[in-house]
């Protein structure tokens, strides 16, 4: 079963990726191996980039994975935690230019923000595993849907156009 929180952001960058392609490059990386990824990536409708560091030590050498825990002096399972890293290609020479983690993370996700402006803040809330199975769906897709009255051969671009020309 794919980690709730990893699905919770993805599904995040990927409603962002679109935008992101005018400025930079933007991928995942996940630790599951490629077939399993591109399982979740069709059940999810993600077209974003993403990549397996299954066989490789991208994750360990980005400080996003113990290879090997130590609890009560015995050896625990592969733990992998977030993290968000930069890189710049200057010359054919690809440098590691920025990485945060946990805490840091929280700006790129706008639930956080949302949940914090709650009375009761975040409390305990995580992502339910209830979301991972729904393929998103496009309420431009859907011509039944009553909260999207524009006929599917009208585009957004044009619409927001004409509500800026008519001043709304």
């Amino acid at each position: 079963m794919p980690c709730e929180y990893c699905c919770c952001w993805t599904e995040g960058y990927n409603a962002y990726a679109p935008f992101f392609e005018d400025k930079f490059n933007f991928a995942v990386v996940a630790k599951a191996p490629a077939d399993r990824l591109k399982l979740v990536m069709a059940m999810k409708g993600w077209s974003l980039p993403m990549y397996s560091s299954a066989e490789c030590d991208f994750n360990a050498d980005f400080e996003v994975e113990d290879t090997v825990m130590e609890c009560d002096g015995r050896e625990v399972p592969l733990s992998q935690g977030p993290g968000l890293s930069v890189f710049r290609k200057e010359d054919g020479v690809v440098y590691h230019t920025y990485s945060t983690y946990g805490r840091g993370l929280e700006v790129f996700n706008a639930i956080w923000a949302f949940l914090d402006t709650l009375p009761n803040g975040r409390e305990s809330w995580h992502p339910k595993h209830k979301h991972l199975y729904r393929k998103r769906r496009s309420r431009l897709d859907d011509e039944g849907s009553r909260s999207c009255k524009r006929s599917r051969s009208e585009s957004v671009e044009s619409r927001c156009c004409e509500q800026r020309k008519q001043g709304t």
